[in-house]
């Protein structure tokens, strides 16, 4: 049997690619339990191909992939958000691997400077849940918070200004929320809260990641 390469990159992922059965045995199962979708050869041949992409590269599956998979892994088509959010290891790795993600892409001076224009900690959070939202100010937010977090633990070197003590904590950042968030994760009520919210907030019609990005990002605000 031929070894997968494990692909942490979101739950579907996480579970295909942790399976043992083949990818082909695993589409001819999951085929006969997709809803409006003909039963032949050929959109057998493609839908194992489709497993494979969502499999390997994230490719973002349809509502009848998401229904017929959820039958597949749970016996049942209520318990398809668990696809993304399968366990409690799982959503503790999926959320540093988003925040990271997207420390990488927005974590800069620039950034942060243009961010903190007409802000400060009293309405730090505004737009959070904005239906346009981006990914970039929901981290913007995140770093407002780790940064004023790490005001308040290191007050002798409290700055007056929050864009200076940005400078001074910018190395600082990425450890700290990984403290936070491996913290918040070993309390078991504050987990099984952010998996009741992840799964409760997620859309079967719209699964991009920047949507998971955003309901893990919005999550964990709450909590830390």
């Amino acid at each position: 049997m031929i070894r997968k390469k494990y692909n942490p990159q979101n739950g579907l992922t996480h579970l295909l690619t942790l399976q043992e059965e083949s990818y082909e045995i695993i589409a001819k199962q999951v085929f006969k339990n997709m809803p409006n979708v003909k039963k032949n050869k050929a959109n057998l041949e493609f839908f194992t191909y489709r497993i494979k992409q969502i499999a390997k590269k994230g490719a973002t599956p349809t509502p009848d992939e998401i229904i017929g998979l959820s039958i597949y892994f749970f016996d049942s088509s209520n318990n398809w958000a668990k696809l993304f959010f399968p366990d409690s290891d799982y959503v503790t790795t999926y959320s540093l691997i988003t925040i990271n993600n997207l420390l990488d892409r927005y974590c800069t001076v620039d950034s942060f400077t243009d961010f903190m224009k007409n802000r400060n900690k009293f309405n730090i959070n505004r737009g959070l849940f904005d239906k346009n939202v981006t990914t970039k100010t929901v981290t913007m937010i995140v770093i407002s918070y780790i940064i004023y977090d790490l005001r308040a633990i290191n007050r002798s070197k409290k700055s007056t200004d929050i864009i200076d003590d940005y400078k001074i904590y910018q190395n600082d950042i990425r450890d700290h929320l990984k403290f936070l968030v491996t913290q918040t994760m070993s309390n078991e009520k504050a987990l099984l809260k952010l998996q009741y919210s992840l799964k409760k907030d997620i859309d079967i019609d719209n699964l991009s990641p920047r949507t998971l990005a955003l309901t893990i990002t919005r999550t964990l605000i709450s909590l830390i």
